[in-house]
């Protein structure tokens, strides 16, 4: 509004050129929701593998809000995670009171827990890479136990380090532990096939992209994910409301060479 400050309100003003496209079920969630699905109703721990930024975490938060109702409880792993705050984390995931001391919260996690829920465990990888051996032994011989002792769907999700620490890995035997109990994998590809690009697309009311700008979607897609390729959706958008425009792919290729002028000058 006019009683806002200079700076506040040229931030409302750029809100204001963004477009709000809700979620998009592109195949990553077909494929993440179908394994989800899995793990729930055959009882069995899932295991999804994927690069960063290709969107795993979009389709399981989207998976845990379509399927809630106390349903499915969708935790996730942070850097540097201790034993203890993960079992917090679970306690808060099942509306646990986390003031009770660890005895009581294991017992009551698994009284909270029964064969219709399913558990989510996402960036599972920070407990392998940013933890020591002893703490991610801890939290995968925990979640073995609490699958064991409730029969719930579990589904752990991460970057490829998961994979190569399962099947190569110092901690190779306590992970095949879970794995002798059957299990659903799924490996995500790199970046998301042309469909889905063009599905995005259409969401911001652009036809298939032409091969010059589908290169350029596909290179930005391998290097950085799928974050980056919404982020310049969003600023063509921008450009082309400022402009008072329709937005076009003229307008994306415009965002990429802004950007590209930007580092250029970055690196000078």
């Amino acid at each position: 509004g006019p009683g806002l400050p200079p700076e506040h309100r040229a931030k409302a003003l750029e809100r204001g050129k963004r477009r709000n496209i809700g979620f998009i079920e592109t195949s990553t969630f077909t494929k993440v929701s179908a394994i989800c699905r899995s793990a729930l109703y055959d009882s069995m721990p899932a295991f999804i593998y994927g690069s960063s930024q290709i969107g795993k975490t979009a389709c399981l938060t989207e998976f845990a809000r379509r399927n809630n109702h106390g349903q499915t409880k969708y935790i996730r792993m942070p850097a540097a995670p201790t034993f203890p705050f993960f079992t917090k984390m679970v306690a808060e995931s099942c509306f646990i009171s986390t003031r009770l001391n660890a005895d009581a919260t294991r017992r009551r996690i698994v009284d909270a827990i029964d064969d219709r829920n399913l558990l989510i465990v996402d960036e599972f990888h920070q407990c392998l890479i940013t933890a020591s051996d002893l703490t991610a032994r801890k939290i995968v011989e925990y979640l073995r136990e609490i699958y064991d002792r409730t029969g719930c769907g579990v589904c752990v999700c991460g970057t490829k380090v998961i994979q190569d620490e399962f099947q190569h890995g110092r901690q190779k035997l306590v992970f095949d532990q879970f794995r002798r109990r059957g299990m659903l994998e799924l490996v995500l590809p790199d970046a998301p096939p042309k469909s889905d690009i063009v599905k995005i697309a259409a969401a911001f009311d652009l036809p298939a992209p032409d091969a010059g700008n589908l290169d350029l979607i596909k290179t930005m897609l391998m290097e950085s994910g799928l974050g980056k390729y919404f982020k310049f959706l969003q600023y063509a958008h921008g450009i082309a409301t400022g402009r008072k425009e329709r937005l076009t792919w003229d307008h994306f290729s415009a965002a990429y060479d802004g950007v590209k002028k930007l580092s250029s000058k970055e690196v000078a």
